[in-house]
Order: structure tokens, then C-alpha cells, then sequence
């Protein structure tokens, strides 16, 4: 089972793959469906790989508010090949704006994001916000 709890089972990201996500997102951001990331600090936020996270429980990203400015994101369950480029973060990166959109939606209006993550009424608000900015990051990235 997955939980708040297991974003405890973290650790950082290499200096390379930080900044490969903050090209990715300042990029991002100034394409016509990213622009509303600009209105987040994104870059000071944290991202962290989370080990709990793996594709067989379908649990790619998470941003939990009250730990701050830190989104956690599923690490590459693939093992990197000795000198050829590291690209988990080009394939992450729509997940990586999918929990920034959400924090973003919390920077807008913390009392409506907390009782829009209510079961039932999170799936259709929050996350179909968040599903729709995903699937232009997808395109995009």
C-alpha cells in the first residue's frame, strides 16, 4: 500500500538530472500551454526520486502540500548503460508538471484545494485539471 509515509523512502537527484529538469521546465514554460508555470516558483521547488513509486503500483508522481515545495517522482526502474545519456528525464517530465500543476492549484487557492481532495470530488477537479495540462506536457515534451 502506498501512502504519505512512503514519500519517506526518498533521495535526491544527481546534480545532471536537476538540471536537465529545470531546462525541460524553463522550456516548457514558455510554450502557450506552459506558461501558467511561471506563476510557481518551479525552480526552487525539490524533486526527489521516491523508490516506493514504481510502474507496478502506477504511482509515478506525488505532490503532498504540507511537505513544502517537493514533488517526488518515480525513479528509472531500468539500470543506465555506462556513458550514454541519462533520459528518464524527458520521460518523466509530463508527470513532473502534472504535480506542479498541482501544486499550482493549491498557490491558488489553498482552501478550495483542500476540500477539492475529497474522494470522488478530487477526480473530477483536481486531476482532471491536472490529467489535460499532463497530456499537453506529453505532447510536448
Amino acid at each position: 500500500m502506498f501512502n504519505t509515509f512512503s514519500l519517506l523512502k526518498n533521495r535526491s537527484l544527481t546534480k545532471d538530472q536537476e538540471k536537465q529538469f529545470h531546462e525541460l521546465l524553463e522550456t516548457y514554460s514558455h510554450s502557450r500551454q506552459g506558461q501558467w508555470i511561471g506563476e510557481i516558483p518551479f525552480h526552487q521547488f525539490e524533486i526527489k526520486w521516491c523508490d516506493a513509486m514504481t510502474a507496478e503500483r502506477g504511482i509515478m508522481g506525488a505532490y503532498v502540500p504540507w511537505l513544502g515545495r517537493k514533488v517526488f517522482l518515480m525513479p528509472n526502474e531500468q539500470p543506465l548503460i555506462t556513458g550514454m545519456p541519462d533520459t528518464w528525464p524527458e520521460v518523466i517530465a509530463s508527470t513532473l508538471v502534472h504535480e506542479l500543476r498541482h501544486a499550482w492549484q493549491y498557490q491558488k487557492n489553498k482552501i478550495l484545494y483542500v476540500i477539492c481532495c475529497l474522494p470522488g470530488i478530487r477526480q473530477l477537479t483536481l486531476e482532471k485539471d491536472a490529467r489535460n495540462v499532463t497530456k499537453h506536457a506529453r505532447i510536448f515534451f
